[in-house]
């Protein structure tokens, strides 16, 4: 007989694990919600860039997927469409911590009810950087650490968390999975 496994005299089908793929950063539904949500609250690109002082052309490239946004354009637009910018730039699982890719029939999630004009920009952003600091310094990580298990540049890791630059959603995602944190409390410091 052969080597495989049998239960009462008949094989057991062994069936190979399935891979199910890589999940997707959460970052790159944006240029959909973004979209939807205007076309919900029945506003043009126009008027959402001359509601929030983001130039015109920005909210088209990001529409089109051309461009990655910075978290604080992400948070204009946002308070100009009277949402979170946790929602806007991560989606429904943006205040959570990564983890695996869940099934389909497993998601329930509602999108919020847009309001134009009644956000509030609040540059929630700001606190990113000691946000960052302390949660690499609480892993006992170096920056050069950091950035390698996050994969983007050192550059970036540092003027994040000096405060020079303002990070794009990607970098953001990519430094908070990296430090186990939710990738909405690093960018915008909601709670977990």
């Amino acid at each position: 007989m052969s080597d495989g496994k049998w239960l009462a005299g008949l094989p057991i089908l062994q069936i190979p694990e399935v891979t199910q793929g890589r999940k997707n950063p959460l970052w790159m539904s944006l240029p959909t919600r973004l979209e939807r949500l205007r076309r919900r609250s029945d506003v043009s690109q126009n008027w959402l860039a001359k509601e929030t002082s983001v130039a015109s052309p920005i909210v088209s490239r990001i529409e089109a997927n051309t461009t990655r946004p910075k978290v604080d354009t992400v948070e204009k637009l946002a308070a100009g469409l009277g949402v979170s910018p946790i929602y806007l730039a991560f989606g429904p699982e943006g205040g959570e911590r990564f983890r695996l890719k869940t099934p389909a029939y497993l998601k329930n999630y509602d999108e919020p009810d847009p309001q134009p004009g009644a956000g509030v920009y609040t540059e929630r952003y700001r606190g990113c950087s000691e946000r960052l600091r302390s949660s690499r310094e609480r892993l006992g990580l170096s920056l050069r650490e950091l950035a390698a298990a996050a994969t983007v540049s050192y550059q970036a890791v540092l003027n994040t968390e000096n405060g020079e630059t303002v990070p794009r959603v990607d970098t953001i995602e990519a430094i908070a999975v990296a430090l186990d944190v939710a990738p909405g409390w690093l960018a915008y410091g909601e709670d977990e």
